[in-house]
């Protein structure tokens, strides 16, 4: 455990490093954020950024930048991706490793137009299990997993000659037709009333996203790879300024993905913890719960997940941020919707505990009233265990996605609303390097000092000074 410190009050602003801006320019925006009072700043790589991340420029940027805020009194937090969620190194993980990257399982069902005897062709991933489940309780599950094979489904033409073979031949045309794109397949079986034919298989998560695919968090070595990519980096280029001019670091929706993630040691782990195989009732997690082990298996398999987040990610994050002398803050979301809550994490308390200062996150302009009551308890959570625990703050990102319109009044509502239950110090999303273009709609509005709505963020930054003043230990 670190020995308490001291974080200044007032507000720190998420300042989304967004642009082609030089250290010059950055240094005088950080000018401009302390003649305003602002006093923190956390150094967020954002969409727009075009220096390049986890390179020698990167990291000589912030050392000038940590360096400019020691002389202005500035505290200087890091965040630790490009832009989130936390664990990937600006794809630099999955990019190094293609091996780490995330899955997830995704249930398949036959489609109605396949008749028996006929070609299913499932998915391009790995097909975990196939089978007949029943639609009602009495009866059995059919597995067919070993029945599924590899089919190559696309054929195409090649205009193909000799040189291919012989390039010092004469020329001789010899075209010919192959098939690609294999598909994990199976033969339609017979299906009896009272089943239904499906297949669970394990795709990429995410490859839609920022980086094409996200790392799976449920294997230690992906956070072995992020640490050596990027908290070492920063140790390496910071560290002498770690607990002084750096109080601690931002991490961001880190979770395993997908929804159902896997892992490549989920169903042996999971053996030895709960005693029975998962793959065997694989079909399980899926469709209506037609008995109590159906409910027995779901959630024995959150729980696993939720332990092995913690133990694989977060734990070990937690041990080098103390040994480091830095504050781990953040959060993990969802931490205000338990159905949401359960699928992605499982159980959001256990991981805000190994945060050194428990945090939640606040992206609309709304209080826990009744219109959207659900938002009280990531508040309520992150004072429950700043209670229990004696952690001295507890944190929150807040004022994302407010919108162009919003108004110092509502800004300090909304603070205030959040200290009466429990919350500390408050991350602001966020100050904008530049709102130019595309960028005015990335999450807006923007509060720096590049903006109008900067004057009035000051204002609430000095009222919230004077707040703390009164409530902090309180």
């Amino acid at each position: 455990m670190l020995p308490v410190r001291t974080i200044r009050p007032g507000l720190i602003a998420l300042w989304m490093l967004n642009d082609a801006s030089t250290v010059r320019e950055k240094v005088e925006f950080m000018r401009a954020c302390r003649g305003g009072g602002i006093e923190g700043l956390c150094m967020h790589p954002r969409s727009g950024n075009l220096i390049p991340y986890g390179s020698d420029e990167w990291f000589d940027m912030i050392r000038a930048l940590v360096e400019e805020g020691r002389r202005l009194g500035i505290d200087m937090w890091l965040y630790d991706e490009d832009p989130y969620p936390s664990g990937v190194a600006g794809g630099l993980v999955t990019a190094e490793r293609a091996e780490l990257r995330a899955r997830y399982m995704a249930l398949h069902e036959k489609p109605h137009d396949l008749r028996a005897g006929q070609l299913w062709r499932i998915s391009e991933s790995k097909v975990l299990w196939a089978g007949l489940v029943p639609v009602a309780e009495s009866l059995p599950a059919v597995d067919m997993t070993a029945r599924v094979g590899m089919v190559r489904s696309d054929w195409f033409m090649g205009d193909w000659d000799s040189r291919y073979y012989y390039p010092d031949t004469p020329v001789f045309p010899c075209p010919r037709g192959d098939a690609v794109r294999p598909f994990y397949t199976l033969r339609v079986p017979h299906v009896p009333i009272g089943y239904r034919l499906i297949a669970i298989s394990a795709e990429l998560a995410s490859e839609e996203g920022s980086w094409g695919s996200l790392p799976d968090l449920l294997n230690p070595e992906s956070f072995g790879l992020f640490r050596k990519l990027t908290l070492d980096r920063y140790h390496a280029c910071v560290g002498e300024q770690f607990g002084l001019t750096i109080p601690g670091i931002f991490t961001d929706e880190a979770k395993a993905h997908g929804g159902m993630p896997i892992t490549k040691d989920l169903f042996e782990d999971f053996e030895r913890t709960f005693g029975y195989s998962l793959r065997e009732r694989l079909y399980q997690l899926f469709g209506n719960a037609l008995s109590d082990d159906y409910i027995q298996a779901r959630l024995d398999y959150r729980r696993w997940g939720a332990t092995r987040f913690l133990d694989a990610f977060m734990r070990p994050y937690r041990r080098w941020c103390d040994e480091h002398g830095l504050y781990l803050v953040g959060h993990i979301s969802p931490e205000d919707d338990p159905i949401q809550e359960a699928v992605c994490v499982g159980s959001v308390m256990p991981i805000m505990k190994e945060l050194s200062l428990p945090g939640t996150d606040i992206i609309v302009p709304f209080t826990g009233d009744w219109r959207a009551p659900a938002l009280n308890l990531g508040s309520l959570r992150v004072g429950s265990l700043k209670s229990q625990h004696g952690r001295p703050y507890a944190m929150s990102e807040t004022l994302a996605l407010c919108g162009w319109s919003v108004t110092s009044d509502r800004c300090r509502q909304l603070f205030a609303w959040q200290k009466v239950l429990g919350v500390d110090r408050f991350f602001v999303h966020g100050f904008f390097m530049s709102s130019e273009g595309v960028q005015n709609y990335e999450a807006p509005p923007d509060y720096g000092p590049h903006s109008s709505i900067f004057r009035g963020i000051c204002a609430v930054n000095d009222w919230l000074k004077a707040v703390e003043g009164i409530l902090d230990g309180a």
